[in-house]
């Protein structure tokens, strides 16, 4: 007999094996190129492909929360104009002239809390605790009302104080 058939087959068999075993892999890890030797070009690939799609993944996030940091503007916004426009009917009722002081002593309370209710508006958190009208120092309270009744500022960019003091 021929032993060149069975040292043949016996090849063919081992080099089947060894393929059954790297595709056994394959699937194990679910990567087509496990390692660079294997397929030095397209482990490259792979690897600037997961490079890329993680790349994507953090502006996705980041995407995720500007749109959340700009609905709760959008929100805490419309809730201002609202406060807003309750003071100017509370400012158009004291103008009435049929108001007394006692009278205006409750109107002046309500314009009051409406100013609290702005400033705390003013001072809306996103999900993450960033103060999202605080410009780029975003864990700095922007809107602070002094015990003499002033709303003091701190803008960021020009980082001078400013204040205005509430009418008495």
């Amino acid at each position: 007999m021929d032993t060149t058939f069975f040292t043949a087959a016996g090849q063919s068999f081992a080099a089947q094996e060894t393929r059954i075993e790297q595709l056994e892999g394959e699937v194990a890890t679910g990567k087509a190129v496990t390692t660079a030797a294997a397929d030095p070009a397209a482990y490259v690939g792979a690897q600037q492909d997961a490079a890329t799609v993680k790349a994507l993944d953090a502006m996705d996030a980041s995407q995720v929360n500007i749109q959340q940091n700009l609905d709760s503007a959008t929100a805490a916004l419309g809730n201002v104009a609202t406060a807003l426009d309750h003071v100017q009917s509370i400012a158009l009722q004291a103008m009435s002239g049929t108001s007394s002081s006692d009278d205006f002593a409750a109107l002046s309370e309500q314009v009051g809390e409406g100013l609290q209710q702005i400033i705390g508006l003013a001072n809306t958190q996103s999900s993450n605790g960033n103060y999202i009208f605080a410009g780029t120092e975003k864990q700095t309270r922007p809107f602070v009302e002094t015990p003499g009744g002033a709303v003091s500022a701190m803008s960021a960019m020009t980082a001078r104080r400013q204040s205005r003091s509430r009418p008495v």
